[in-house]
């Protein structure tokens, strides 16, 4: 018995989609594309440069509702269909295929492609190849193979849906790439050197500034691996830091013991952490769940202790200007590092705690509005999933 509604029809693939291939005549005759996990894109946009051949004569040319997938990256979700073009080009190596309209619906197609059904489809007839990343796709057992479709105006309906949630998506990545940009640019405007709002005279070496720092270097202390435990107190790892803050995920632990036997490195209020192994001058402030958590060897505490501003160091130390002062104290060629004696080298500015929190706010204020719209987008994002699962596998339905 099917698991599908019973007015869905079961359609053999191939039926749906007709592949074709015609070429272009000349040279760059039209916008070269890409096809990826993350859909189909301009060359020059996505990856900042063409990297089709220099005469890409013979390449297949594709017009928007036209459907293009990679059969070595299917199986990890590269296919989608031409929507944002009226026509362009893509390598010979793709697959090109054009949707039969009174069966399908263009909009509705680009989500059944990408959606759970279908994903297990791709990897279901692809096999492991000579890379791990690429799988050799049996194209014919694909189109062969069967699916169960909606009626075409519920397929509109969903289409709909999922384009509106889209929308929501978009508007917010839109609102945080534009404050991202102001941010960016009130970074460089205030700690930009020479040219900066501070004078060069408020700057001073970290080290004259009376700062508490210390680093996780535990020597004959350091948890070995086998002293990590499930639950207990947070051991914090540069690969932990993101976005500005801790992320929980992949955590590791030590015990209330091994905590209380090491006695550097406890995470205070107002810490503000640096990566200097690996990512190095990867900046966070500590999170009020993190007090008393340890870091681990690749990272080093800054405490301003009322001396500088939180938010005001926090944001120069993420600024590209201190990035680069970062890069020239940093050791090393193989493994480089930035030991906590030349951290203390590091320039800081200065000026009176007045201006500190004036800027700091104002900076925190546009990084707030980066992260609600980041969070509306996860939140968004995981709607989409839930809905478009519920409703390309027919478990739920739409009045139409």
């Amino acid at each position: 018995m099917s698991k599908f509604p019973p007015d869905w029809h079961q359609v053999r693939i191939g039926n749906l989609l007709t592949e074709h291939s015609d070429r272009s005549t000349s040279n760059n005759q039209h916008e070269v594309l890409s096809v990826t996990k993350d859909g189909i894109f301009s060359q020059r946009e996505y990856f900042k440069k063409q990297i089709a051949s220099e005469d890409n004569t013979g390449y297949k040319v594709v017009k928007r509702g036209d459907v293009v997938f990679s059969a070595m990256n299917l199986w990890m979700g590269s296919i989608d269909v031409v929507k944002e073009y009226d026509c362009g080009i893509v390598s010979p190596a793709y697959i090109t295929m054009r949707p039969r309209a009174e069966l399908i619906d263009t909009d509705f197609l680009s989500y059944f492609l990408r959606g759970e059904v279908m994903r297990k489809k791709y990897v279901q007839h692809s096999q492991q190849g000579a890379s791990i990343v690429r799988r050799n796709l049996n194209k014919d057992d694909l189109l062969d193979d069967e699916v169960a479709i909606p009626p075409l105006p519920e397929q509109k309906m969903i289409a709909e849906i999922l384009s509106g949630i889209d929308s929501a998506i978009n508007a917010e990545l839109v609102t945080a790439s534009k404050v991202d940009m102001q941010y960016q640019g009130f970074l460089r405007q205030i700690f930009g050197g020479r040219s900066n709002i501070l004078s060069l005279d408020h700057y001073s070496p970290l080290g004259e500034l009376d700062l508490d720092i210390s680093d996780g270097n535990y020597s004959s202390k350091y948890p070995s691996a086998n002293e990590f435990v499930e639950r207990g107190v947070p051991f914090i790892r540069a690969s932990n830091m993101k976005d500005g803050s801790i992320d929980d995920n992949d955590m590791r632990f030590i015990s209330a013991e091994k905590h209380r036997e090491i006695t550097k490195g406890h995470l205070k209020a107002g810490d503000i952490l640096i990566a200097n192994r690996g990512d190095i001058g990867k900046t966070s402030r500590v999170p009020a769940r993190h007090i008393g958590s340890n870091i681990n060897a690749q990272v080093v505490r800054i405490n301003g202790g009322g001396k500088l501003n939180q938010s005001f160091l926090y944001h120069y130390l993420s600024s590209p200007f201190c990035q680069t002062l970062i890069d020239e104290l940093t050791t090393g060629t193989a493994l480089k590092q930035l030991p906590i004696g030349n951290i203390v080298k590091l320039l800081i500015p200065s000026p009176d705690l007045r201006t500190q929190i004036a800027i700091g706010d104002a900076l925190d204020s546009m990084q707030k509005v980066i992260g609600i719209s980041r969070k509306k987008v996860a939140k968004n994002s995981h709607l989409k999933r839930a809905v478009a699962s519920d409703l390309l596998s027919g478990s739920k339905r739409v009045s139409v």
